[in-house]
């Protein structure tokens, strides 16, 4: 675990080091060993909403590969992340963060040049914002409060002679990437997880109509994107994968403890894990439990915990940072995800928690919801049961506890799948290539980097979408 007080936080405006932090570390990060031709032009943004953040491990790793590819990487928070826990390999990008407050100098000079010099262009993506209030109103108030920090980002892109700008999630930070397009020309791109287009997306028709392509984390998540937009834009599949080991790695026969790992959420659904365990308890069935996260809901679980009089087989640990989640693995006989879709439409993607535990070597139980079934075969690398069913939930969870040949025999096809399909190696490669493809296009058009060019974005009569 590393103290954030002591790790650093990003700063104001320092640069993007991204060749540097590989060259420091002499092997880089060890995710992706690069192999691919030199003489093209590795040179990205990113932006994200906070960074480095502990619930978005992913966005991370992510970086760390690319950089371990031989990119050139600029982050841009959007607001810095306070919190004081960061995963180790994640402090080591901190440095990479440029980040100015809404109302820092350097913001209001780059609103004050970008109004003076491009008035309509400000204006119309000003106006769009705007457009989206009466859908979204206290989204819309967040993103004008954020738009000087977008505007600076435009800037700073520009001056930086960045090409191509990719964000994590399709609210704030693909808004500020479409802000960047309209400002200073650079193309874009976005990943799509969950909430962020499940929800009542904003403006979720303009952002990918202006992208120059959108990731899907799932072709759950394809197909909807696909009844969304009303372009060509192209939509493609990349998992967000995790890091796999070449072989299995070996489980104490004896284990009985039950882990779950994710924020303490609703559509995480761990107060059906913790029914499941008082229903395990009154089947005489000695289980103990888990639960590592932090979230709105704590307070919640330890009052169901305490009703249910659980103290003694259900444990919550809060955040923990990525090895002392490790070390949770390999204590764990099964990993429970019991995701749920609540009633607004909020639902998980695919849980990089699930990959985690199914990279190291242990059986896993979600349900029947959104792309997990992608992930997740039912009998076969896993199993799954219909999200909200307490007791379907516990009687799996007793399978497994129950059955060590069958423990045995779904952890080896789950960790063959996601070794097959969810590599992070892959993920970054597949990644990192529609990069290249859209800087190589850019290249070709050099002057497409100068404010200008690409056209003023206005409302669209679509912009407007219910989930």
């Amino acid at each position: 675990m590393i103290d954030r007080r002591r790790a650093g936080r990003p700063r104001d405006g320092t640069p993007g080091v991204g060749f540097m932090v590989v060259g420091v570390l002499g092997k880089g990060y060890g995710f992706v060993r690069d192999d691919r031709p030199q003489d093209v032009n590795r040179r990205v943004a990113y932006i994200a909403l906070q960074f480095p953040t502990l619930s978005e491990t992913f966005v991370s790793n992510e970086i760390a590969g690319l950089l371990d590819l031989g990119w050139e990487i600029d982050v841009y928070p959007l607001w810095p992340d306070r919190s004081p826990i960061v995963h180790p390999q994640a402090a080591l990008l901190t440095d990479l963060a440029r980040w100015r407050h809404p109302l820092s100098a350097a913001s209001l000079r780059a609103n004050a040049r970008m109004l003076l010099r491009r008035p309509r262009r400000y204006l119309s993506t000003l106006r769009l914002i705007v457009s989206d209030l009466p859908a979204h109103p206290l989204r819309t108030m967040k993103s004008i409060a954020l738009f000087p920090t977008m505007v600076w980002i435009a800037s700073d892109l520009a001056s930086r002679r960045h090409l191509h700008v990719h964000a994590h999630f399709a609210s704030h930070q693909a808004l500020a990437a479409l802000v960047a397009r309209s400002l200073a020309g650079v193309t874009y791109s976005f990943t799509a997880h969950a909430h962020d287009v499940y929800v009542s997306p904003s403006l979720i028709e303009p952002k990918v109509r202006h992208a120059a392509f959108v990731v899907a984390i799932s072709d759950y998540n394809r197909r909807l994107l696909e009844l969304i937009q009303s372009s060509d834009t192209p939509l493609h599949v990349v998992h967000c994968g995790v890091q796999v080991p070449a072989t299995l790695p070996p489980i104490d026969g004896e284990r009985k403890s039950i882990l779950c790992v994710g924020r303490l959420t609703a559509k995480k659904g761990q107060r059906y894990l913790i029914d499941a365990c008082r229903i395990l308890r009154d089947r005489g069935i000695d289980v103990s439990c888990t639960i590592v996260g932090g979230g709105e809901d704590r307070e919640l679980l330890r009052s169901m915990i305490r009703a249910a009089e659980l103290e003694d087989v259900v444990s919550l640990t809060g955040p923990l940072a990525s090895d002392a989640v490790a070390e949770q693995l390999r204590q764990a006989a099964v990993f429970v995800l019991p995701s749920v879709v609540l009633p607004d439409g909020n639902a998980e993607g695919i849980p990089v928690a699930l990959m985690e535990a199914m990279a190291a070597g242990v059986p896993v139980i979600s349900t029947w919801t959104t792309g997990i079934p992608e992930l997740i075969e039912d009998g076969v690398s896993g199993f799954l049961v219909e999200p909200e069913d307490s007791q379907a939930l516990a009687s799996a969870i007793e399978r497994l506890l129950v059955e060590p040949q069958l423990r045995d025999q779904l952890r080896q096809q789950a960790f063959a799948s996601v070794r097959a399909n969810f590599s992070a190696n892959d993920s970054i490669r597949e990644l990192g290539r529609l990069f290249e493809h859209e800087t190589a296009l850019e290249n070709l058009h050099t002057d497409s980097i100068r404010p200008g060019n690409q056209g003023t974005i206005e409302p669209s009569p679509n912009t407007r979408l219910d989930a």
